[in-house]
């Protein structure tokens, strides 16, 4: 399952032609370019960093539009709701250069899952990787309304065991909430583009009349909305039990066994009462890591808190532990 190199600059993989995607995400205009930027959150890298600009779509542009090289589109909601920052951590980078999908292409629920299993490593202090999260993920695309067979819409992750609630069960409001983020100096620029040998369609390094290689700029993930994700079938991207490393695979029983020892909740009325069975014996239910709750956490110490609030006792080491705030 080797990663896809994401296309060079001079690529023109769907061309100017969006027929294949989805009516809404083609022709939902951003909220941002019909009220002058009104409500927008304004929060898109970490302080006191100054190498991102947001910028507002004029009105004839999609969250599917191709922008300026370097540059690409967000929903708002990752960096107000679900603490996405500017540049992406590598691992985030991963997760969209293999799907090969820009983050926009994806569900916001799916986006909020990214980073809680992200930070939840983090916290049981061991790396996530490409084979691992996508052991512990699997893909659904979801099905516009016409002719399904030929428009595609945003891409869902689903769990293979459940260990994560949804971030929010029903997500409203986000599909014309969108601006574009832009590159401003070479700290930022190289965070999304580097450079590499140019290639010829068989895939053969070029080579100019000097006898040198010919360089190229690459995106490390793609910028804009691309078909050829939806051209593999979903089983493609799933990595099984025996693709797994002994230690991701004991990584991902280690997280289990996490989400095991939490104790189990209690149903409660609109009140917050408990509600009760015939005999009287409070309802429960199996606890899962509270993904909107984790998300919302600002530090590594207000990180550790939120999972202490999950179990009673959980001895977990720190030999990997890196920060997913800084």
């Amino acid at each position: 399952m080797a990663e896809e190199q994401a296309p060079a600059s001079t690529s023109n993989v769907d061309g100017d032609d969006y027929a294949w995607v989805a009516d809404e995400p083609r022709n939902t205009v951003s909220r941002f370019s019909l009220n002058s930027g009104e409500g927008i959150f304004r929060t898109i890298q970490r302080s006191p960093a100054t190498d991102w600009k947001l910028c507002i779509p004029n009105t004839s542009r999609r969250i599917c539009s191709k922008f300026q090289w370097g540059s690409f589109p967000m929903y708002q909601i990752a960096f107000e709701q679900m603490g996405y920052r500017l540049p992406f951590s590598d691992f985030e980078v991963a997760v969209f250069r293999y799907l090969h999908l820009t983050p926009s292409q994806l569900h916001p629920n799916s986006l909020a899952f990214i980073r809680a299993f992200e930070m939840t490593a983090a916290y049981l202090g061991f790396m996530p990787t490409i084979p691992l999260f996508f052991h512990a993920f699997h893909l659904q695309r979801s099905k516009p309304r016409g002719d399904a067979a030929n428009k595609f819409g945003w891409v869902s992750l689903k769990q293979s065991t459940k260990l994560f609630e949804m971030f929010l069960e029903s997500v409203r409001g986000f599909k014309d909430c969108y601006f574009f983020v832009k590159p401003l100096n070479s700290i930022s620029w190289q965070s999304v583009i580097y450079r590499g040998p140019a290639k010829d369609a068989t895939g053969a390094p070029l080579v100019g009349p000097d006898g040198r290689q010919i360089l190229e700029d690459y995106s490390h993930f793609p910028l804009s909305w691309r078909k050829s994700h939806y051209l593999k079938p979903a089983s493609d991207f799933v990595y099984s039990t025996e693709e797994l490393t002994v230690e991701e695979l004991s990584n991902y029983e280690q997280m289990k066994a996490f989400v095991d020892s939490f104790p189990r909740k209690y149903y409660e009325d609109d009140e917050g009462n408990p509600i009760v069975d015939d005999a009287g014996f409070p309802l429960t239910k199996k606890a899962f890591i509270d993904t909107k709750r984790l998300l919302a956490c600002k530090s590594e110490a207000e990180m550790e808190a939120c999972f202490r609030m999950h179990v009673t006792f959980y001895l977990c080491p720190r030999s990997y532990f890196v920060s997913v705030f800084l």
